[in-house]
């Protein structure tokens, strides 16, 4: 029986993104050939290689690569005329910028005419994809072996997936039997929950056979993974720790120094670029509410070892004149400015100092208040591993799931933080660097 995983891979991405290079470079010729007469590889070739690399960097911002996530034809227009709005005021910016002859791509409109093209044969062939996927997701048939508690969680953790096809679970408490007549069944997937107590002989040897007939078997902190983006907390002991791959980039000193060199190029350039905005933060701030513009607050960083971090004030003074309190939604601690501020991640702004000094990265799990940090320590197993790294400005937790403040919450992040650790790479920092250019474009911070 032919296996597969109902979403997309790398390798598949990486073949849209070539289409889309591929596509742009084509109306860029054809637009070019047709307004103005000449070719476009006869300007400067660094700003033809910066109106090509924007338009998969945009595309991918605005979440246009996961056509297997894409809900429908609406969400795919919002998405792509989104993209299509920022792709052309940076082509144009790209153009005003390199280019000597100021009527060529943009005065004749060979510039707006390939975007526009390009848009268009982009809308079409995803609207295809997107089609392909939602058929193919219907026909999906998930088996998951796991006990009753599992099967609970599990149900709920995949209950926003929109999957349409069929999920079947089997409990070790069944008798082996019923295991054998629903693997008699053509399953897509069979996913095996790694408690002990589910691998009794009988079990094992159907899920061995079943394996060797071409099932595509799987472990379930795999299959959290691949399909949710972070790993199953309440699935996990240090057996899966010791035999599961990853982890080694968080120690590895080349991967170590690129991400600091990396670190220090983007917060140095950030604080250079940002300053105007900075400083008018810092005046819209000052004269909304009495107080500091920015103020300090002690959090726990790498090794866990305390540091001082430096944010803009989002809040009145006297927001903790009862102790420490999580922040909360629609918090009527926070002002109008500091809402908006929050919203759009401006009140993170003076952390660039603190990534520049090293207390913290640009990407890594957020820094919390020793407060807080001692009591999710007792509360949560594996807590203490995300001190491995230094805290980050943004993250995989950041990006991928919204602010919230309970011990519930922080569980939830600290899965997501916990795949960041396992998955840990420059190539991941870069996706989720984007992530975020995304998350602050839309406003959809906390």
């Amino acid at each position: 029986m032919k296996s597969f995983a109902p979403l997309l891979r790398t390798k598949h991405k990486v073949a849209f993104v070539g289409l889309d290079v591929l596509l742009f470079v084509t109306t860029l010729f054809i637009a070019t050939m047709i307004r103005v007469g000449n070719s476009p590889f006869d300007i400067q070739i660094i700003e033809l290689v910066l109106l090509t690399l924007s338009v998969p960097v945009i595309q991918y911002i605005f979440g246009n690569y996961d056509l297997d996530h894409i809900s429908g034809f609406k969400q795919l227009l919002v998405r792509q005329g989104m993209a299509f709005v920022l792709t052309t005021l940076t082509a144009t910016t790209i153009t005003f910028i390199f280019s000597t002859d100021r009527v060529g791509l943009f005065g004749r409109g060979a510039l707006l005419a390939s975007l526009l093209l390009f848009a268009t044969v982009s809308v079409c062939y995803r609207f295809f994809v997107i089609n392909f996927f939602k058929a193919l997701k219907g026909r999906l048939k998930w088996l998951i072996l796991a006990d009753k508690e599992a099967q609970e969680t599990i149900s709920k953790d995949f209950s926003d997936l929109g999957f349409d096809g069929q999920i079947e679970y089997y409990s070790p408490d069944d008798p082996a039997q019923k295991l054998e007549k629903l693997l008699q069944s053509p399953w897509s997937t069979l996913v095996i929950a790694s408690r002990e107590k589910i691998l009794k002989p009988e079990i094992s040897s159907q899920i061995v056979a079943a394996k060797c007939a071409g099932v595509n078997a799987i472990p379930i902190t795999e299959f959290y993974e691949r399909h949710l983006r972070k790993v199953p907390l309440h699935l996990l002991d240090y057996q899966w720790f010791i035999n599961s791959a990853g982890f080694s980039s968080v120690s590895h000193p080349v991967q170590l120094r690129l991400k600091r060199l990396m670190d220090i190029a983007i917060s140095g350039t950030f604080l250079l670029l940002a300053s105007p905005i900075i400083l008018l933060v810092a005046l819209v701030v000052k004269l909304e509410s009495r107080g500091p513009a920015i103020y300090s607050q002690k959090r726990t960083g790498k090794d866990n070892e305390t540091f001082t971090i430096y944010k803009f004030r989002s809040m009145h003074t006297d927001a903790e004149k009862n102790g420490a309190v999580w922040a909360a939604k629609n918090d009527n601690r926070v002002t109008k400015v500091g809402r908006f501020i929050r919203l759009t991640r401006l009140d993170e702004l003076p952390q660039l100092w603190n990534v520049l000094i090293g207390e913290m990265s640009f990407v890594g799990p957020r820094p919390e208040r020793p407060e807080f940090n001692e009591m999710l320590k007792a509360q949560l197993p594996y807590y203490d591993l995300r001190h491995t790294l230094r805290p980050g400005l943004t993250g995989w937790a950041q990006v991928l799931y919204p602010y919230g403040a309970s011990i519930e919450d922080s569980k939830e992040k600290l899965q997501f933080e916990l795949y960041y650790i396992k998955h840990s790479s420059i190539f991941l920092d870069v996706m989720i660097i984007l992530k975020t250019i995304a998350v602050v474009v839309g406003a959809r911070g906390r």
